[in-house]
């Protein structure tokens, strides 16, 4: 598992051999691993955090599971926002 998680979102750039067929239709672009990765983070400290205020399992996983849905959405078009942006400067700076 983790030699597949490896070569789905290693980017260093190096030449890599041909994925299997289905991981080649679900590779994952960037921002979709970061958004993935964010969500796990992201659910385990609401949970966590919403269990040490409550002390109440059941109540901890209803806000740590609606909370970081919502802001995961969230962070994925923050993240699309700044990649705008940065695109934008970047055109800029060699337009002039």
């Amino acid at each position: 598992m983790t030699a597949l998680f490896a070569y789905l979102f290693d980017r260093d750039g190096e030449k890599k051999p041909e994925p299997p067929a289905l991981v080649a239709l679900f590779r994952p672009s960037r921002d979709t691993a970061k958004v993935f990765t964010y969500a796990i983070m992201h659910l385990t400290v609401a949970i966590l955090v919403a269990f040490a205020i409550t002390r109440d399992i059941r109540t901890a996983l209803a806000i740590g599971l609606i909370e970081p849905a919502a802001q995961t959405v969230a962070y994925y078009f923050h993240e699309r926002a700044w990649n705008r942006r940065q695109q934008r400067q970047e055109r800029e700076a060699a337009e002039g």
